[in-house]
């Protein structure tokens, strides 16, 4: 008997899947390498990033739970001649989002980007008191602060990552890059230091288009993306991300995620001014640099990379 297939489950599977993801980490550049590839015309970006539909153990999977359908949807406009991407920069943290991308595409490319640990989480600090979603300015009192939130769950509302104000544990790298490993095996995982993106933009992206099988001679412009901001109004930044729950779920009803984020960036540029932030305090510095070593030292077995710089202190 001939299997008759259901025409809406046709025109879904025909659908173009993925078959890369850059997965983080955060404040690593991955926010920059998805925006230069997607410039690239044999590869295709979603306009949209940090989809999240992997990772069952981030609470973007509850909160934007959303059907396959609609996930592929964000990939409808790729070229069957395109390599095809997705960028979301806290696959690396999820414990769950390797075995579920690998199910999902046993064939993907993975890019991980990765930086200094004690670098990353000044950054990161940085980053969520300029979304309004930390609320201990000094970076020394908030890596103190750590063992209280972790043990009673206390801190800054915020619908994206509260985990991320437990900046030791997002840095820790050496358990992330070994589950993407154990998933995807060596050959298809590409690990790019930020040290050497920033050094030379164009050899790290020439080296990746070589993993992902495209063009090298295709260069586009490298501008600066998510450079350090200060916000202007902290008051007023919380208040904007952090509207009542009516109001945000009737703005994403009226204008979809797309455009509500796109608007959403567009007023966070005004609240906040390009800056330069103070460098971190020599001994916090030291302090942090010897506290990681023993996951840096690691990190650099795993990878096969000599990290010594990131543990002079």
């Amino acid at each position: 008997m001939l299997s008759v297939q259901h025409p809406a489950k046709t025109a879904m599977n025909a659908r173009r899947r993925p078959n890369f993801f850059i997965v983080g980490a955060p404040r690593s550049g991955t926010t920059a390498m998805a925006s230069y590839l997607g410039r690239h015309p044999g590869i295709f970006m979603p306009s949209m990033p940090d989809i999240y539909y992997f990772g069952s153990d981030l609470p973007w999977f509850v909160e934007r739970r959303m059907t396959e359908e609609h996930y592929l949807s964000y990939f409808k406009d790729a070229r069957e001649d395109q390599s095809i991407g997705d960028a979301a920069r806290w696959y690396l943290y999820s414990k769950c989002a390797a075995a579920e991308l690998r199910d999902f595409q046993p064939d993907a490319r993975i890019i991980i980007m990765l930086r200094n640990p004690v670098d990353m989480m000044y950054s990161l600090h940085g980053h969520r008191l300029l979304l309004g979603a930390e609320d201990i300015a000094d970076f020394g009192a908030a890596l103190e602060a750590e063992p209280r939130r972790r043990a009673t769950g206390d801190v800054p509302h915020h619908l994206g990552m509260r985990e991320s104000v437990c900046y030791r544990e997002v840095t820790r790298f050496a358990p992330q890059v070994e589950r993407y490993l154990a998933a995807f095996g060596e050959e298809r995982v590409h690990v790019i230091i930020f040290d050497d993106f920033v050094r030379d933009t164009a050899e790290a992206y020439r080296a990746t288009l070589r993993f992902l099988g495209r063009d090298e001679g295709f260069q586009p412009e490298f501008p600066v993306v998510n450079a350090y901001r200060q916000v202007r109004s902290l008051s007023l930044t919380r208040r904007l991300i952090q509207p009542p729950a009516c109001l945000l779920k009737l703005a994403t009803g009226i204008l979809g995620r797309s455009i509500q984020h796109t608007i959403f960036l567009r007023i966070m540029s005004m609240l906040a001014k390009q800056s330069h932030r103070p460098p971190m305090e020599p001994a916090l510095r030291r302090r942090l640099t010897e506290e990681m070593r023993p996951d840096v030292e690691r990190l650099g077995r795993i990878i096969g990379r000599d990290l010594s710089s990131w543990t002079w202190g």
